[in-house]
């Protein structure tokens, strides 16, 4: 019986928190988060907080995850800061291609993913569990 009022209520606060997103740009630090959808509305737009899940095919050193920081970039060694946020992926892609051919190599294959910053959860419960416990 303490199991499955431990499961309920489990499933309730994971229920109630995948169901919240705010309009911000959420935190900078990053935990378990969902992937956006691919596709061209606001959904698409690389936020402050997202991470980059980056691959430059011709020289892997550089493969990696890099989270877009407070100032709107992120941060490749021997590369330095290329602004992503506010592009939708596809541009952020481009941005970073066009910095590392401008830095590090004659021609770079790039390939990124996004991961969504966390949003903030914010709310209250309200749970009655009744019979003994």
């Amino acid at each position: 019986m303490r199991i499955l009022h431990f499961s309920a209520l489990s499933l309730i606060a994971l229920l109630l928190l995948s169901g919240c997103e705010t309009g911000s740009s959420g935190p900078t630090s990053y935990g378990a988060a969902a992937v956006r959808p691919a596709g061209g509305g606001a959904s698409d737009t690389v936020r402050v907080g997202d991470v980059l899940e980056v691959y430059v095919l011709e020289d892997e050193s550089f493969n990696g995850r890099y989270q877009v920081r407070s100032g709107g970039h992120i941060i490749f060694p021997r590369v330095g800061r290329v602004r992503v946020a506010g592009l939708p992926l596809s541009g952020a892609e481009a941005a970073i291609k066009h910095a590392f051919e401008t830095n590090q190599l004659k021609t770079a294959t790039v390939i990124t993913e996004r991961t969504a910053a966390p949003a903030a959860a914010t709310g209250a419960v309200n749970v009655t569990i009744s019979g003994s416990v």
